[in-house]
């Protein structure tokens, strides 16, 4: 909003943890919740009835942790290859010859070794689901500006910046892993806005206004942990991105997910011309808009394996 010839201003600050939340019915553990937002504003006259300058300024730091319950990870006896729970239901085979497993048990010799080494990874039971927990911090800045002018007593200006950054971290949780410690993301959107806007009352029926505006939005998104193939026993595979590691779900038991890096950017110049005309007891209106948009992405996923 515009400033006025008084200064003005207010603060507040928002705070919220989680002393008097509740863990659902599937968490063994409550997640962690500590959550500040602090913010500022004021506006007053540059020179009196002629300029103007308004700004506000939020600052968030959020210390939360993300959980997941839906993990159903091997129990021991299905490590040491013993299905002989499932007798009765479903006949296990080799797959190599197609001859049933007596007992549904699997010999040791035929275990994958880049199985064993990814199963490294995900924590035994002897049943049931497990709660997985990771840390998410987030950090958020907010700044705006915003200035008036009174060129003439027909003619005013009006100028303003827009300034966002956010920075997100989901440290052992990210990209849908029910498994805390395979994988972690770092996050960084960034929105910048800046606009100028000129109004000219040319007469007491004709009005025109000439606005400039640009927006800019930038985002990465880079796994912090990456794994190799060759790391997990995957001989000969191409790591194929530049982070990241192989993903790995085993439907309805666990999901070992993660990504690539991911960029975004993009540029919009914008020109808006717009005219108003009082003729008699007729408002006419005509104007013009030119968009200049640039646009860049880039994305490439680490290869997946999925087990049913």
């Amino acid at each position: 909003k515009s400033g006025t010839n008084a200064f003005h201003g207010a603060a507040w600050e928002f705070h919220r943890n989680d002393n008097l939340n509740a863990r659902s019915f599937f968490q063994s553990q409550k997640p962690q919740l500590i959550q500040n937002q602090y913010a500022a504003a004021a506006g007053g006259p540059i020179r009196r009835d002629r300029a103007f300058i308004f700004g506000t300024v939020e600052i968030t730091d959020d210390r939360r942790q993300a959980a997941a319950t839906t993990a159903l990870p091997p129990t021991r006896a299905e490590l040491a290859g013993d299905f002989s729970h499932l007798r009765g239901t479903r006949q296990l085979v080799n797959p190599f010859d197609n001859r049933p497993f007596p007992d549904n048990q699997i010999p040791a010799a035929l275990f994958d070794t880049a199985a064993r080494k990814v199963l490294e990874f995900v924590p035994a039971v002897t049943s049931g689901s497990v709660q997985a927990l990771g840390a998410t911090p987030r950090d958020s800045s907010l700044f705006m500006l915003r200035g008036d002018g009174h060129l003439t007593s027909k003619q005013t200006l009006i100028g303003h910046y827009y300034f966002q950054q956010n920075r997100i971290r989901n440290e052992g949780l990210a990209y849908g892993s029910n498994i805390a410690g395979w994988t972690s993301q770092a996050q960084g959107p960034r929105i910048q806005n800046a606009g100028i806007s000129h109004n000219y009352a040319l007469s007491p029926t004709l009005l025109n206004q000439l606005t400039l505006g640009y927006t800019r939005s930038f985002s990465l998104s880079t796994p912090t942990i990456t794994r190799l193939p060759s790391e997990l026993g995957m001989a000969g595979m191409p790591p194929y991105t530049d982070g990241g590691s192989p993903r790995f779900n085993v439907v309805g038991r666990f999901n070992l997910g993660s990504g690539g890096p991911v960029k975004f950017i993009s540029n919009t110049y914008q020109v808006q011309e717009h005219v108003n005309w009082i003729r008699n007891r007729h408002t006419l209106k005509f104007g013009l808009e030119h968009l200049d948009v640039s646009f860049f992405q880039s994305f490439l996923g680490p290869p997946q394996f999925s087990f049913n």
